[in-house]
């Protein structure tokens, strides 16, 4: 899994950051959905915040909100 972390952009601060915040979530939250569920919010909240949000595709936008809600809800 940590493969995956090779091909990522670390030198683009908002994804490093996401991808950080991913794969320290995974082992944590003892699931590896929850860790992408947060690392997909992360990278929503962290590009509109580096003024990169056009940046974004939609649907992450989507899947982002469809996390937090399931967390909202189901915490």
């Amino acid at each position: 899994m940590v493969r995956g972390l090779a091909r990522a952009d670390l030198s683009d601060p908002p994804a490093a950051v996401a991808a950080f915040l991913t794969m320290v979530t995974m082992p944590f939250a003892f699931s590896i959905t929850e860790g992408i569920g947060f690392g997909f919010i992360a990278y929503a909240v962290l590009m509109p915040a580096a003024g990169r949000g056009r940046e974004v595709h939609p649907l992450l936008y989507l899947f982002a909100g469809l996390f937090v809600l399931r967390y909202a809800y189901l915490r």
